[in-house]
Formats: structure tokens, sequence, C-alpha cells
């Protein structure tokens, strides 16, 4: 991550079908991006969700016009606050989808803090982009993740509707 306050790695397992030069490499390993990270549920803004659906590769298109969420488990998560989105696109997008599941490190600093010296952020990431698809069982789908400064956040795929 290096020593740069507003860097942090973006993690997606492969580059997205739109890649700009430079701004991608095809590897193996994680791909490091500058996006920032949002540090409340309630800062995740369509423009945000925009670029990074877009730079995954899930929106090409149209744009995101509004997000508005619903926790999901508030106040029982020990490092985390994870929410519901619900998601509008301009011209009413098929490709991209209308709900996903966010999930943030937890505003308490001491237990951010701890979380990140125990390499819980970066595990779950690791969990979805790594080990994940060779459990040979259903997981959500992973759409972005991100660690940076003490802070994470996930976006998953939402499975409430099976």
């Amino acid at each position: 991550m290096g020593s740069d306050p507003g860097r942090h790695e973006r993690i997606r397992s492969n580059p997205p079908r739109h890649a700009r030069p430079g701004h991608w490499k095809l590897t193996e390993t994680p791909v490091v991006v500058e996006v920032g990270i949002p540090r409340t549920i309630a800062d995740i803004t369509p423009g945000w969700l925009t670029e990074v659906l877009r730079d995954g590769g899930f929106l090409t298109s149209d744009q995101v016009e509004s997000v508005r969420f619903d926790p999901i488990g508030e106040g029982m998560g020990f490092v985390g606050d994870v929410a519901r989105l619900y998601i509008e696109y301009s011209g009413g997008s098929d490709e991209a989808p209308p709900t996903l599941v966010a999930k943030i490190a937890v505003s308490n600093d001491e237990v951010r803090k701890f979380a990140n010296r125990a390499g819980l952020y970066a595990a779950e990431i690791g969990f979805y982009t790594e080990l994940g698809q060779n459990l040979g069982v259903r997981i959500p789908r992973f759409y972005y993740g991100a660690t940076a400064d003490g802070y994470f956040i996930i976006l998953l795929e939402d499975l409430s509707h099976l």
C-alpha cells in the first residue's frame, strides 16, 4: 500500500472488459487503483458507486442515479457495518445489480485498529478473491473490495432473494 495516505488497494481478481491503458495490469495478483474508500455506509454516493462498478466492468453505458440503504443486523457486527444498497440506474440498466450488500469498517477506532492489526479486513477480501471460488459451494459474487488507512469496504451480491 505504501505511505501515500490517498492510495489504497482495490482488489479485483480479473481486469474489466474495458480496462484503460495504465489503469489495470493483467496479473494473477490483485491490482492497485486510486479510488477513495467511503468511511460510512451513508458515504456511498451514486458517483462513487458508478466509478467502482465501471472500473470492475459491471456497468458500461448507464450510471448510478440514486442509492439508498437499509442496515442489516444493525449493531450486531463486531468489526464492520453491513447494509443492503438499493440502486437505480439511468436508462434502467439491466447489466448491473439492482441491490448489493456493502460492508465497511466499524466506526469505533479501537475495534477498527484491532481488526486491521489482526488482518481481518484483508482476509475477508482475500476470501472472496482467492479462496471462495475454489470451495465448491455458492458464495456471493464479489463486486469490489478495498482497504486503506485502517478503513475497508466490500461490495457483494445480495442473496436475500434465495
